[in-house]
């Protein structure tokens, strides 16, 4: 029985066979609604054969066959093709969308972010009127449809996105064919994408096993995208992409430092303005979001920013230990004064947190290696390695002060004094005053200007 099954769909999935069907959508009435049998059999598998047919097929016969099939496939192929909606041309998103719209199942659809045709509808809604008008007519006219007793024209299409986007922020939007955990929860879901990595050569593939968390943050951040294409200051899309790269970049990191666990998403926080970060570290505040709280002072420590202090100072007050460290330290390394009345709030936080690691040291010594030169710095970790150490090489004194800042299981300090940002006389005083750092041994190497080159 196993072998059939596995005979049966490997018959099913053979590219020639597909292939065949497609084209036979154009031919005569008997060979068409064959062809629509077989690939209804067929399932999901023959979705981008049918879409690179759509979108290169001169003859429109087979245009018209495989629009016409779309209504009668099975619902797993209605996520492919709500993906193809990125690669079509204005003239074939209107046929695919009113093939979409022609299927029996079409409402019970709009409840998963996979088959939900209301984000690409307001997006479209969202362009000049001048630009594919009859495109943008019949959107109206779907979403009409979609959603009887309202009025499209009538509402704000970046509104509509930025609420769509923030289900996915909130983690309220539904997932179709999600795998669920041992406790009930969805842990996995599948995603079709229109991938354009290639320009010659773009196709439509699936992505299994995404998990939940990846997914949220795909759809949020893609329809907040959708909404600063049309307005660049739009600031409801503007935080919302901030707070949700921030909060699921702080979870890979698992608290940890974003600027050497999550580069992209820290790069992307440091280019916000300060107001706008410092909304966000208000909100995490408030709704206690420890995690939002934590991307957003680690941040704002490295701005010379007055306004953020009062923030900052409040933050030393959040009931969770991490938000407190992580408040200490972003006052610490902030270029601005520490005010009076914070200095007694940190000393005992640190105190707090240096005694904490001091229950359990690590059980190998780990030394701490910052240089500038590669050749330099292998040759000293080498060293270190032999002498039974753990190492961690640093290229500037920037990235060694967040290292530092992130944990003290450390046991000593290696600084070459070509070590830049900032200057050694500064670095070393950082790390003096800190209490992770300030008690640990620090050696500070005077190498040669210029490096003999090695044999």
């Amino acid at each position: 029985m196993k072998a059939a099954r596995a005979a049966s769909e490997k018959l099913l999935r053979d590219p020639a066979r597909v292939q065949k069907y497609i084209r036979n959508l154009g031919a005569t009435y008997e060979e068409r609604v064959f062809a629509e049998q077989e690939l209804k059999r067929t399932g999901e598998y023959a979705v981008p054969f049918m879409v690179d047919e759509l979108r290169i097929t001169p003859n429109k016969d087979v245009r018209d066959g495989i629009l016409g099939a779309i209504p009668k496939l099975e619902s797993t192929t209605v996520p492919g093709w709500v993906a193809s909606l990125d690669g079509m041309s204005p003239d074939l998103q209107y046929g695919v969308l009113n093939a979409l719209a022609k299927r029996d199942d079409i409402l019970a659809l709009q409840t998963a972010a996979q088959t939900d045709l209301a984000p690409y509808l307001w997006r479209l809604m969202s362009q000049p009127g001048d630009a594919a008008p009859t495109l943008r007519r019949y959107a109206e006219l779907l979403l009409n449809a979609l959603s009887p007793g309202t009025k499209a024209a009538s509402r704000l299409p970046e509104a509509e996105l930025t609420a769509i986007a923030r289900t996915f922020y909130d983690r309220t939007a539904r997932f179709g064919a999600a795998k669920t955990n041992p406790d009930g929860s969805p842990g996995t879901v599948p995603l079709w994408l229109w991938d354009a990595s290639v320009p010659d050569a773009p196709k439509l593939i699936k992505v299994e096993d995404v998990p939940v968390g990846q997914a949220e943050e795909y759809y949020g951040l893609r329809y907040a995208r959708w909404v600063l294409e049309r307005k660049p200051d739009y600031e409801p899309a503007q935080g919302l992409i901030l707070a949700l790269a921030a909060e699921r970049a702080i979870e890979r990191a698992k608290l940890g430092s974003l600027a050497k666990l999550e580069p992209g998403a820290y790069r992307l926080l440091s280019n916000a303005p300060s107001p706008v970060l410092a909304e966000l570290l208000n909100r995490g505040l408030n709704q206690k979001k420890t995690g939002l709280a934590v991307a957003m002072l680690q941040v704002l420590g490295d701005r010379a920013d007055k306004t953020v202090t009062p923030l900052l100072v409040k933050s030393l007050t959040y009931p969770d230990p991490t938000v407190q460290i992580a408040a200490a330290d972003a006052l610490l390394r902030s270029p601005v004064p520490v005010p009076p009345e914070a200095k007694a709030k940190i000393v005992e936080i640190l105190r707090r947190a240096a005694a904490a690691d001091a229950v359990a040291p690590p059980a190998k010594g780990t030394a701490l290696i910052a240089d500038p030169s590669k050749f330099r710095a292998d040759t000293t970790a080498v060293l270190f390695r032999g002498l039974g150490y753990n190492v961690e090489v640093f290229i500037t004194g920037r990235d060694l002060l967040r290292r530092v800042a992130h944990s003290s299981d450390f046991d000593v300090l290696f600084i070459d004094y070509h070590t830049p940002n900032p200057e050694l006389i500064d670095l070393v005083a950082q790390l003096q005053d800190n209490p992770k750092s300030g008690n640990r041994p620090t050696f500070v190497v005077a190498s040669p200007d210029k490096l003999r080159v090695p044999t």
